[in-house]
C-alpha cells in the first residue's frame, strides 16, 4: 500500500497513464516543431526571392542557399544571418531610417544596466536612439 490511499496496481496504472500522456505530448511537440521548421524555411526562401526583386544583384548568396544554409554543417552558423541582413537591406527604404535599430537588452548595453548614470541610459529612458 502506498500511504494507505490505493494499491500497488493503482500506482502502476497512474505511472503508465503519465508515461502514455508524456509520449503523446512528445509526439505532438515534434510534429508541431517539424511543421514550424518547414514553414519557416519556406517563408525565408520566399523572402529571399522577394529581396532579389527589390534590389537585383545585391544578394550575396543564391536563392538555393535560403534552404541549404539552415542544414549545411558549419555554414549554418553564419550564412542564415548574412542572408537575413541582405533581405533586410533589400527591403528597407534608403536613408538613415534603414539602419537596423540597436538592441536595448544587451548585457551592459544601451539601457545602462550596469551604468544607470550613462548617457545611453538616458537615451533609453527618453526613447531617442539617434
Amino acid at each position: 500500500m502506498l500511504g494507505g490511499n490505493g494499491s500497488h496496481a493503482d500506482a502502476v496504472q497512474r505511472v503508465d497513464d503519465a508515461a502514455s500522456f508524456y509520449s503523446s505530448m512528445n509526439v505532438l511537440y515534434l510534429l508541431s516543431f517539424l511543421a514550424t521548421a518547414i514553414l519557416w524555411v519556406i517563408w525565408f526562401r520566399r523572402a529571399r526571392l522577394n529581396a532579389e526583386l527589390f534590389a537585383p544583384g545585391t544578394q550575396r548568396f543564391g536563392s538555393g542557399w535560403a534552404v541549404g544554409a539552415w542544414v549545411t554543417p558549419v555554414v549554418s552558423f553564419w550564412f542564415p544571418k548574412q542572408m537575413a541582413n541582405d533581405i533586410y537591406r533589400a527591403s528597407a527604404p534608403a536613408g538613415p531610417q534603414s539602419a537596423p535599430p540597436r538592441a536595448c537588452s544587451t548585457a551592459g548595453g544601451c539601457c545602462g544596466t550596469r551604468r544607470p548614470w550613462s548617457a545611453s541610459s538616458a537615451r533609453c529612458r527618453s526613447g531617442s536612439w539617434r
